[in-house]
């Protein structure tokens, strides 16, 4: 690559790292996280490995990047040159000094952080007592206990038990890096899945850390027994309440739209209408009762062929009325965002057979550019998948109430959250870290929030 083509993608870098920012510093929103995802991702791509004819064909790359990363990857992923680029050993060494930070901080949570979960070690718990209580504050568990009363203490408890559920999301996550990734023989594609998933660790952390709440309550006290962080409490908190156990039969992700409805208009284009991209999706036996609110804590649905289709699923119910009756249900993500959401072959199988696709020739993805598919999505009224029901996980809070008190808990997590993004962005931001100069604090885990 010429010396002129490498000092426009230095420039565009420098830019990048100019917007980050600024970013940075905006209200922690959506699309602010994603846009400065989108400039990170741009900053750690190595333009200057493709061969580009000129510079129109740089600019117009760069351009593609950062607005239809799947048209990208299309046009240039699959370049030989680019097959060839190797990742640096100063790319692998910053990779593992993230993995050992969020290894560092799994442990950390565990083994010292959920037992000063007490109202001497934090302010917020300290916050919550009530002013003529705090005279009786005394060293020992036992004066702590009497100090803190019944009410405080199980708002502590599901604060420790998220905190564990927080510790189990790292450790697995982590975990699933290390039995995957190869450090020794690493392509630039695996080390930028790595890379993504470290970065953005905690994207969905709220539809996660409920995975492992019922465990947590059974281990808590295991954890903090005969320490400050002590609580009688913790297994009086009301488990969470799978779906599928409540209430037992057959479930299927299938058409809920009407049959005289449509996806895709005459100029095969998708209706953009909530209801048209709530059509596919699982109608649970769980009625709605009056105006409550009930939040799905978190999905997890295998079919009966083994098949995780929890990429391909909505986070939330909303209510669909089946004769006359609103069900809580649960939809499929945008039929036409399937192939950016399947991520693998038999994934791609289950959902051609509720298309009613399942006759077509093996694909690699949908073509949603063919008007005769098209009209099959249109038509196609008995094609599902079914779930194992075994094997699934449809988690609610026990009561409304108790809703409200896993709502307020999360509160504290995600103060918790937000300081460990800080401290990892002040180790690793690509704003401070300069190639070879930077010297990393991965040995030890800051004492957050304490």
């Amino acid at each position: 690559m010429n010396d002129n083509f490498i000092k426009y993608i230095k420039n565009e870098k420098d830019i990048s790292r100019y917007k980050i920012s600024v970013l940075e510093k905006r209200p922690n929103k959506n699309y602010t996280h994603r846009l400065i995802s989108i400039e990170k991702d741009f900053l750690e791509y190595p333009f200057e490995k493709i061969d580009f004819k000129d510079l129109d064909g740089l600019r117009d790359a760069i351009s593609l990047f950062k607005t239809d990363r799947g048209q990208f990857e299309k046009r240039f992923a699959k370049n030989s040159v680019f097959k060839t680029i190797a990742v640096s050993n100063q790319q692998i060494l910053i990779l593992k000094k993230k993995l050992k930070y969020y290894e560092d901080l799994y442990k950390y949570l565990l083994d010292v952080k959920i037992k000063k979960i007490n109202l001497l070690q934090d302010e917020y718990i300290k916050s919550k007592l009530k002013s003529n209580k705090k005279k009786d504050l005394s060293i020992g568990i036992d004066g702590l206990t009497e100090a803190e009363g019944v009410h405080l203490a199980k708002k502590r408890a599901r604060i420790q038990i998220l905190t564990y559920c927080l510790s189990r999301f790292i450790y697995h996550e982590t975990k699933r890096i290390n039995d995957t990734y190869d450090f020794k023989d690493s392509s630039f594609e695996s080390y930028e899945n790595v890379r993504k998933i470290l970065d953005n660790l905690f994207v969905d952390i709220n539809h996660n850390i409920y995975k492992h709440y019922n465990n947590g309550i059974k281990e808590v006290p295991l954890l903090i027994n005969g320490t400050l962080g002590h609580n009688n409490f913790v297994h009086t908190i009301y488990p969470l309440v799978n779906l599928m156990d409540k209430y037992p039969g057959n479930y299927f992700v299938k058409r809920i739209l009407q049959s005289d409805k449509s996806f895709f208009n005459k100029n095969k284009i998708f209706i953009n209408k909530k209801f048209v991209k709530r059509g596919f999706g699982i109608i649970t036996p769980m009625e709605r009762t009056g105006n409550e609110s009930i939040t799905l804590l978190y999905l997890d649905l295998w079919t009966d062929n083994g098949i995780s289709i929890r990429s391909i699923m909505e986070k939330d119910f909303f209510n669909y009325n089946l004769n006359g009756k609103y069900f809580k249900t649960i939809s499929t993500k945008p039929i036409w965002t399937f192939n950016e959401n399947i991520n693998n072959k038999f994934l791609l199988r289950e959902a051609l057979s509720m298309l009613e696709l399942d006759q077509s020739s093996l694909v690699d993805e949908i073509d949603f550019n063919d008007p005769i598919i098209l009209d099959s999505i249109n038509k196609s009224e008995k094609g599902n998948i079914s779930i194992c029901s075994e094997s699934s996980k449809i988690f609610i809070s026990a009561t409304r109430s108790e809703s409200e008190h896993i709502k307020e808990a999360y509160e504290w997590i995600e103060l918790l959250i937000k300081e460990i993004k800080n401290d990892y962005k002040d180790i690793f931001s690509p704003i401070t870290l300069k190639d070879k100069e930077r010297e990393y604090r991965t040995d030890r885990v800051k004492d957050i929030k304490g």
